[in-house]
């Protein structure tokens, strides 16, 4: 029976089955719910601590709804925000080893796939050379202990919604859900449909949809004239919509065999495949490809790129920097414009900017030392570019010039967007010293739609903001009017809200709900994001150019230093 077509788009015949199956969904149900819920009888609401903050990325569903790329895409977010030492702990489904393994220690990859399982060792090669580990063992309590105790600050749980752990709970929505909302096996779900309308509202848990909160990209690397797809995914036939984005015009598919999930493929099966049909190379996934290291020169990769939105990151580092019990306090060094726009009520910025590199010196921000802040907000829009786009900025080797790809979203790059700053007049000053900046060479912007389409740029769409005006200046006023503008003047909206009510106070309570309302809204509008532009965006009804400003947002902009501006970083940014 073909199971997709059962549980996405069943006919008469398979709805009858989904009926007399209801029995044994309400049985997986009932002990689902039992064992989900009765450890809180030992725990309590909140589930048990082990002291450090967890975050688990799960979801309602069997399968398929990209846990592993989405593990992968935050854990690299959160290295670059220096969270230290970060643990992510899986089960190592249908491994050929026992008990707990280390599959990778701190960027270094210590088992084969056979022994990890193919999930967990993708993640290990994922993310090589990271300050990550990874750990794969049924007994989660136990993975956890063994890895605070060599030194983990942060654990990332693979699929962990049913532990009761004192966690944050990432459920990843997919935007194509099954016909039937039930329980397996009448229907695809392992935990209750109607959690999404609960968890939505839960203040330790966030619901991330596909294609909105997350986006793929999938680009073929060693692409061949006949292809054909091998796959033993969750869900083969998703990987059906990337194909004609990502396969070139003189590529095609010859046929295709789907296997069951984390299937280990045999030499004879390849044998079979190459025998029947000839192909010129095998088209398989990312984590395929791990079990057929043996066959790595005829393989054709779909390289997966998942993108997250800012709003998604930032809740989850709120969580983790008030979870923290290190003497670390959290600093504007870990601060960047989407906190400041998608957390509002973050306290506001310490005085001093106390780093531990030499990329940042203690500068105490005073108003009677107008240049030495000025020096410190130039310091911190620089590092923070130079910090995402190569982590080991501070060495001595020598800056590449920036490119689309190595330049980051305006979102993760750091301005003083916090309502005292704006009081303060630092975000003028900041916009200024980016204005020049810019008109300088040292910095340069690009577009990027990905957040909202599975497109990868075209080469003609990758020209920046310097290459698509005669005049660096004319560029930025452009730009300024476009996006800036209408981004200081929310923020000051927000700041004059929140003056008013401080200064009410009790005296007008009906006034700090109003504030307090405005700092939701901030959260969804000071994004800069037309909504309506950008939902036209994500069906592609609308191209993102240089000449649709209506689309310039903080997540459709991305911004990197150029080989002059890594000099000047270099030079004078880091000089003690």
């Amino acid at each position: 029976m073909d199971l997709y077509a059962y549980h996405y788009t069943p006919s008469l015949r398979h709805k009858i089955l989904s009926l007399l199956l209801l029995p044994f969904s309400a049985l997986y149900g009932l002990i689902a719910t039992l064992k989900r819920l009765a450890p809180r009888i030992l725990y309590g609401k909140q589930g048990r601590d082990f002291g450090l903050p967890i975050i688990s990325v799960g979801n309602l569903i069997a399968g398929g709804s990209g846990k592993t790329p989405f593990i992968i895409a935050l854990c690299k977010h959160l290295c670059l925000f220096r969270y230290g030492h970060i643990a992510i702990i899986s089960r190592g489904y249908k491994r050929q080893s026992k008990g707990l393994i280390w599959v990778s220690r701190q960027g270094r990859i210590l088992a084969d796939v056979a022994t990890s399982g193919d999930e967990p060792y993708l993640i290990a090669s994922a993310l090589a050379g990271h300050n990550v580990s990874v750990l794969v063992c049924k007994n989660r309590a136990k993975a956890i202990k063994q890895a605070k105790a060599q030194g983990a600050q942060l654990i990332l749980l693979d699929d962990g919604f049913r532990f009761c752990f004192k966690k944050f709970d990432v459920i990843l929505r997919p935007s194509f859900e099954p016909f039937y909302p039930r329980f397996i096996p009448s229907g695809l779900y392992r935990e209750s449909h109607s959690l999404y309308g609960k968890l939505a509202s839960s203040p330790r848990a966030i619901i991330a949809q596909d294609n909105i909160d997350f986006t793929r990209e999938v680009q073929i690397t060693n692409p061949s004239p006949k292809m054909f797809l091998i796959t033993a995914i969750a869900n083969p036939t998703r990987l059906l919509a990337f194909l004609p984005i990502a396969m070139d015009k003189d590529c095609e598919i010859i046929g295709r065999q789907f296997f069951p999930d984390h299937h280990h493929f045999t030499p004879q099966e390849i044998h079979a495949i190459l025998g029947s049909y000839a192909p010129t190379s095998l088209l398989t996934t990312q984590k395929d490809a791990t079990k057929l290291q043996d066959f790595s020169q005829i393989l054709s990769i779909m390289e997966l790129a998942l993108h997250i939105h800012p709003s998604i990151v930032c809740a989850l580092r709120a969580y983790i920097d008030e979870m923290d019990s290190s003497p670390r306090e959290r600093s504007e060094r870990d601060l960047c414009i989407a906190d400041y726009l998608y957390t509002p009520n973050i306290p506001p910025p310490s005085a001093t900017l106390a780093t531990d590199t030499p990329a940042y010196q203690s500068t105490h921000l005073s108003s009677d030392d107008p240049v030495q802040i000025l020096c410190a907000i130039e310091k911190r829009i620089f590092a923070s570019l130079a910090r995402a786009q190569c982590p080991n900025a501070t060495s001595k080797s020598s800056p590449l010039e920036s490119t689309f790809s190595t330049s980051i979203l305006l979102a993760w790059a750091w301005l003083p967007c916090d309502t005292t700053s704006v009081q303060n007049g630092l975000l003028d000053s900041a916009l200024g010293i980016l204005e020049n900046a810019f008109c300088d060479g040292l910095v340069d912007f690009w577009l990027d739609a990905r957040l909202y389409t599975s497109k990868a740029p075209s080469h003609t769409h990758r020209l920046s903001l310097a290459q698509s005006f005669p005049y660096r200046s004319s560029a930025w006023h452009y730009l300024f009017d476009t996006l800036f503008a209408p981004l200081c003047a929310s923020i000051e909206t927000g700041a004059k809200m929140a003056d008013i009510g401080a200064k009410m106070g009790a005296k007008a309570p009906e006034i700090s709900a109003k504030v307090e309302a405005n700092k939701a809204k901030q959260a969804k509008v000071a994004k800069v994001d037309s909504s309506d532009a950008l939902a036209a965006l994500r069906t592609q009804a609308k191209e993102l150019s240089w000449d649709s400003p209506e689309l310039f947002s903080i997540t459709t902009l991305r911004i990197g230093l150029t080989k002059k501006g890594w000099g000047y970083y270099k030079q004078r940014i880091t000089m003690p």
